[in-house]
C-alpha cells in the first residue's frame, strides 16, 4: 500500500531538542556503557540482536510496533531475531535478558504531532516515553525495562523507538501519520543495526 504522508519528526534521543528530520548521521550512537565485570556474562544469547515489536494491532495506532516488526523480517539479516509482543512485562523481560542488542518498537501518547518518533537509550534514562491507558498493555513495557534493569539483566543495547499515536480505539485503523512513520523506523534501525 502506498503511503503519501510526509515522513514524521523525530526527537528525543540525545539529538537535540524539538523534532528534526532523521538522517543516516542521525542515529549513530555513541558506545553502550560497558557493564560492570562479570555482569551479562550469564546470557546465553550476550551477541543476539533482536527487535521487538510491541502493541495490539487491532487497536489503531497500537499496532506501530508490531507492523514494524512483520516488515522488517525479510530485510533484517539472518542473525536478528524478530518478535511481535503484546507488551505484558514478563515475556518481556524473558526476552531482554537473553539478548546482547534489543530494538523496541511501540506506540506513546505525549501530546506531540502524530507520528513523531522518539528515540530512548534505555540503560541512560529511567524516563520512557508515556503512553496510551487505553493500551492492552498499560505499563508492561516500562516495568518490564525496569525490572530488567534492577536485576541487571538489561542488554548492553536496548533502544526504544516510540512513535506518536493519537488513535487506541479497539477496531480503529492507524492514523496515516503514524503509518508513514513506519518506514521511518525500519530505516533508523536498518542504519543503526549496521552500526552496532
Amino acid at each position: 500500500m502506498t503511503n503519501n504522508a510526509s515522513p514524521p519528526p523525530l526527537e528525543g534521543g540525545g539529538w537535540g531538542e524539538g523534532c528534526v528530520q532523521p538522517t543516516a548521521a542521525a542515529v549513530r550512537t555513541p558506545p553502550p556503557n560497558p557493564l560492570p565485570q562479570g555482569e551479562g556474562e550469564h546470557l546465553a544469547g550476550a551477541h543476539l540482536r533482536l527487535v521487538i515489536g510491541v502493541g495490539n494491532p487491532d487497536r489503531g495506532d497500537d499496532g506501530i510496533g508490531r507492523l514494524v516488526a512483520r516488515r522488517l523480517r525479510d530485510s533484517v539479516p539472518a542473525e536478528v531475531r524478530i518478535e511481535e509482543q503484546d507488551g505484558a512485562a514478563a515475556p518481556l523481560i524473558e526476552s531482554l535478558r537473553d539478548a546482547g542488542s534489543v530494538w523496541l518498537i511501540d506506540a506513546a501518547v505525549s501530546g506531540a504531532l502524530p507520528g513523531t518518533i522518539r528515540r530512548t537509550d534505555c540503560n541512560a534514562t529511567d524516563a520512557l516515553p508515556a503512553r496510551s491507558g487505553a493500551s492492552s498493555h498499560g505499563l508492561g513495557l516500562a516495568e518490564a525495562v525496569a525490572l530488567a534493569r534492577t536485576l541487571h539483566g538489561l542488554p548492553r543495547v536496548c533502544i526504544l523507538y516510540a512513535v506518536e499515536g493519537v488513535t487506541f480505539a479497539p477496531g480503529a485503523a492507524m492514523t496515516p501519520q503514524v503509518l508513514a512513520a513506519a518506514d521511518t523506523v525500519i530505516a533508523l534501525l536498518a542504519e543503526e543495526m549496521l552500526s552496532d
